[in-house]
């Protein structure tokens, strides 16, 4: 591989778009499969990654079978797993901030009945104090 020589050390592992990657040896697939007539993939369409060796156990076909079905569903329920756990995470963001709104409005509005009243008896004491004070001048006045 030719590497332009800006590139730094830790990125020469990446290939360039421009470089030719040979493809990776494919797995013996099984009996029925391998009768199939086999396509050359075209120019336009890529090539599908083979399945691991570790995926085609060298047992009977059918338990190959089982074998690839069992794989199948597990990335299947892994991808579902992953679209459940993000809509989760949706719709208890959206079930949070509702819930937050609400009870940010009953504080609003609790607070305000509270601070109402603290404020009345204030002044009202307020008041009582300044009508106490004119009294006691009166008084001191006769």
């Amino acid at each position: 591989m030719n590497y332009p020589p800006t590139q730094p050390p830790s990125e020469r592992g990446i290939p360039l778009l421009t470089e030719v990657l040979a493809p990776a040896p494919t797995p013996a697939l099984p009996e029925a499969a391998a009768s199939l007539p086999q396509s050359e993939p075209s120019a336009q369409t890529p090539a599908r990654t083979p399945w691991p060796a570790a995926a085609a156990p060298a047992a009977a076909p059918e338990a190959q079978w089982q074998q690839l079905a069992q794989d199948i569903q597990e990335q299947v329920l892994q991808q579902l797993l992953g679209q459940v756990n993000s809509l989760l995470k949706q719709q208890i963001a959206e079930q949070m901030a509702i819930t937050f709104e609400h009870v940010t409005q009953q504080l609003t509005a609790q607070i305000q009945v509270n601070l109402e009243q603290a404020l009345q008896q204030s002044v009202l004491r307020a008041v009582e104090q300044e009508i106490e004070k004119t009294r006691m001048t009166k008084n001191k006045e006769f």
